[in-house]
């Protein structure tokens, strides 16, 4: 089912592309992707389980409309909200290792500094992306390379974030 709409919409496109090639500003009538009838038809296939209501101007509530209330109650806007949440936290951001001899130590615990040499688990070599998993504690990231590693340190920037 979801083939066969990726298809519909994708000749959508390339017959408007193709209108507006020859030069058509109008694109509405160039192409009958435009239609409402088309649009309705297609927003109802693409969710199986609606049934049109008897009244003949209203449309199938599709699982598009359920997922996007205003009320914010759906699991969609909820998963937003969330995601919001975690990147003002700086959880999932991307950063590229610098180094000043060739690799980054990956500690076990942030707490007890850069030099502590009992904790280190790991290294992060010049160059390497890590993404964070948990909000930052002071100037150490928590990242999918398995543990914590000093971001800034007497001056030098070692874990660059990348947008």
């Amino acid at each position: 089912m979801t083939i066969l709409i990726l298809y519909v919409l994708l000749l959508c496109i390339s017959s408007s592309a193709d209108a507006f090639l020859m030069g058509k500003s109008d694109l509405r009538g160039s192409s009958p992707c435009y239609s409402n009838h088309f649009l309705l038809e297609l927003k109802a296939t693409a969710d199986d389980s609606s049934t049109p209501s008897k009244d003949s101007d209203s449309r199938p509530e599709s699982n598009v409309d359920k997922a996007v209330d205003a009320e914010g109650s759906s699991a969609l806007y909820e998963e937003l909200k969330r995601r919001q949440v975690q990147l003002e936290k700086g959880i999932g951001k991307r950063y590229k290792t610098r180094t000043q001899k060739g690799f980054l130590n990956i500690h076990s615990d942030p707490h007890s500094g850069p030099y502590d040499v009992d904790n280190i688990i790991g290294q992060l070599q010049e160059g390497q992306i890590v993404r964070s998993i948990g909000p930052p504690v002071d100037d150490w990231i928590h990242h999918d390379a398995g543990g914590w590693s000093i971001s800034k340190f007497e001056g030098f920037t070692f874990l660059e974030p990348l947008n």
